[in-house]
Parts: structure tokens; C-alpha cells; sequence
């Protein structure tokens, strides 16, 4: 027959710690976000400061000019390909 044991001798022979209360840490991440999803980090407070109009046509110009395609051009000036399109409709 199997013998009950108690928890002080589950394990013979080694001292039992005392039990600390939980402490809850001192900064807890929030959900933040709206849209599709929920992220647990904040966005940046200051995005990119946007281009000026004269800016954007002088990479525009600037892209015409190099030949390449708008994947490979739009990471050397900072913006994405799809901005680079945005802003050359917009041109039209």
C-alpha cells in the first residue's frame, strides 16, 4: 500500500524555502494599436519628417535620371517603392 506524503517530506533532507508574496513587475507592456492588429510595443513618437514638395520632385528626377528599378532606387533616398509611385501619379 502506498504511503501519504505530506509536503514538508517530499523532499527529505532539504530545508524548505519560506514563500514570497508575488510582486507584479513595476512596468507592465501595453496593448496599443488599432487596425488589424495589437502590438505590445508603442509606435515611435516622431516619424520620418516629411518631404517638401520640391524634395520630392528632385528625387523623382533623381530616380529618372539613375535608370533603376524603384525596388533598388528607393532604399538609397529612405522611402519605399511604393512611395516612389505614390509620389510620381501624384506628379501626373
Amino acid at each position: 500500500m502506498l504511503e501519504e506524503v505530506s509536503a514538508d517530506d517530499a523532499f527529505p533532507g532539504e530545508e524548505s524555502f519560506p514563500q514570497e508574496p508575488f510582486e507584479e513587475p513595476l512596468h507592465k507592456p501595453r496593448l496599443v494599436g488599432t487596425g488589424k492588429g495589437r502590438r505590445l510595443v508603442k509606435p515611435e513618437e516622431s516619424p520620418q519628417p516629411s518631404m517638401t514638395p520640391e524634395q520630392r520632385l528632385l528625387i523623382l528626377d533623381t530616380w529618372q535620371r539613375s535608370g533603376l528599378p524603384a525596388g533598388d532606387f528607393a532604399p538609397l533616398v529612405g522611402v519605399s517603392k511604393h512611395t516612389l509611385y505614390a509620389w510620381k501619379k501624384e506628379v501626373r
